[in-house]
């Protein structure tokens, strides 16, 4: 995905727009041509940032882990209760 962001003409100075689009050729050859169409000099492109791997790593597997570990407790306490 890319980020774009500006000022179009009706807007105050502080007021600006944000708009994502897929990072394709497609996409940035339909941007480049609307640009020149409309003699537009500048356009800047930021791409997101991707987060780590191991952030997701973690992030999809704590809950798994929390769950596991909740049911385990669970269980244990029904057979100390059934004892």
């Amino acid at each position: 995905m890319i980020e774009i962001s500006g000022r179009l003409a009706g807007y105050e100075k502080d007021q600006y727009f944000v708009a994502s689009v897929p990072n394709s050729e497609t996409s940035l050859d339909r941007m480049n041509n609307a640009a020149e169409e409309n003699d537009i000099e500048k356009m800047e492109f930021t791409p997101y940032k991707e987060t780590s791997g191991w952030v997701t790593l973690f992030t999809a597997t704590i809950p798994f882990m929390i769950l596991s570990i909740l049911i385990l407790v669970l269980l244990l306490f029904r057979v100390i209760i059934k004892r």
